[in-house]
């Protein structure tokens, strides 16, 4: 059996940006590491290393070597890297704080368990195949840049300009994931001249496209008008990945799902009682942003 080990941490950002990366390590009770503590700064320079060598209690001497160049990986994938070698065996907690700036982190370890997002439990084994060394992996994501594609659809036939150019509203708000829930109203008016720009044409669409959006969870709806109703089966998710549910679509816009396009079809169903002296209001919430 042997008593010290070595911990290789390999770090990866999205952006190749380490400035302000903080990691702890930290020993577990019960074991040989208990009482070990030790923090760490990967700094953004790019070229030369850092070495220094350390004791822990009475018996252990150890170093750290941090290397402050980018390394290339077997994928082509840029990283830095930090070694603790002469640690003593035993069982540790490999926490990073964090920047900001990055929005999701994956974690691996070669001997241990990933307990929480940004925290792993890494194990130098005393014995077996893995002795005397265990490997951790953190590699930063920036948070993915999302769009949400709203679709307004009707039938030409159905568009009566008697009373009025058509105008329809649809919202989209973030349910989750922000510090302040988000909502986006926005119209769409079917002019007069649809007619002659789509000759021919059964259905006629209008569009509008949130740019930039955040990943997280949301509801997009079509507020109700006068003379006009959402067909039957009008909610429908085009593209992407959601959930229809009644009049009105769920939307987990992520890595893996990040343009999602929702269309909304109309139909008229009353004329009766609309004529050019109603007067028609429109109350809106205004949420904050």
């Amino acid at each position: 059996n042997i008593s010290t080990g070595t911990m290789y941490i390999s770090k990866y950002a999205e952006d190749e940006d380490y400035s302000g990366t903080v990691f702890t390590v930290s020993g577990a009770e019960g074991n040989a590491s208990e009482g070990f503590d030790y923090t760490f700064y990967i700094q953004n320079e790019n070229g030369g290393s850092s070495y220094g060598t350390y004791t822990f209690g009475n018996d252990y001497s150890y170093t750290v070597w941090m290397s402050s160049s980018l390394k290339t990986d077997s994928a082509g994938k840029t990283y830095r890297y930090i070694i603790l070698s002469g640690m003593p065996a035993g069982t540790y907690t490999v926490t990073e704080l964090r920047p900001e700036r990055y929005g999701e982190t994956l974690v691996s370890v070669s001997e241990g368990e990933k307990a929480k997002e940004l925290t792993c439990t890494a194990v130098i084994p005393s014995a077996g195949a893995a002795a005397g060394f265990v490997t951790v992996t953190y590699e930063n994501l920036l948070p993915p840049v999302c769009s949400l594609k709203l679709v307004k659809r009707i039938k030409l036939s159905n568009i009566v300009y008697a009373h009025g150019t058509p105008v329809f509203f649809l919202t989209a708000e973030s349910v989750g994931g922000m510090k302040y829930t988000r909502t986006y109203v926005f119209s769409k008016e079917y002019v007069n001249n649809y007619i002659a720009e789509n000759p021919g044409a059964e259905y006629v669409e209008m569009s509008y496209t949130l740019e930039g959006i955040e990943a997280t969870d949301w509801t997009v709806r079509e507020l109700t008008v006068m003379r006009y109703r959402l067909a039957e089966n009008g909610v429908e998710v085009r593209s992407g990945k959601g959930t229809v549910s009644g009049e009105s679509a769920c939307v987990l816009l992520s890595r893996s799902n990040k343009d999602v396009t929702v269309a909304f079809t109309n139909e008229k169903y009353d004329q009766s009682g609309t004529t050019h002296n109603h007067i028609v209001v429109n109350k809106f919430m205004i949420a904050a942003v």
